[in-house]
């Protein structure tokens, strides 16, 4: 994409780890008051797998349906956060990672560079 041209690793995965991270627990949200209105229950593990900050949900048994929204959301942005600090340290590693296999190469080469003199046998 065009947005994310010409910028880091850990800059791109960030942003768009935090933007699937609202996404899952605003669909989280959603299967919430689905389920709570048909008076069906949900299964705590999918909760808490894809947004372990839903365990704060306990919190609003016997609020209000705005109250429940608001926390909801809440709930969301925390989740954005934690999926957007998990991409921050893997593009950072990842950019670490490739940032040590292209200096490797260069040194490498200097030192095939260096040797090259001697490569057919001694001066």
């Amino acid at each position: 994409m065009k947005i994310f041209a010409g910028r880091p690793a850990w800059v791109t995965w960030t942003i768009a780890f935090a933007v699937v991270g609202f996404v899952v627990g605003e669909a989280l949200c959603a299967s919430t008051f689905y389920l709570t209105s048909h008076e069906l229950v949900g299964t705590a593990v999918m909760f808490l797998a894809l947004c372990p900050p839903s365990i704060a949900a306990l919190g609003l048994d016997n609020a209000g349906p705005v109250r429940a929204v608001i926390g909801w959301q809440f709930i969301a942005v925390l989740n954005a956060a934690l999926y957007s600090a998990v991409a921050y340290v893997c593009g950072r590693v990842y950019e670490q990672a490739t940032r040590r296999s292209t200096r490797s190469s260069r040194v490498y080469t200097a030192l095939v560079n260096w040797f090259r003199p001697w490569r057919d046998g001694p001066p």
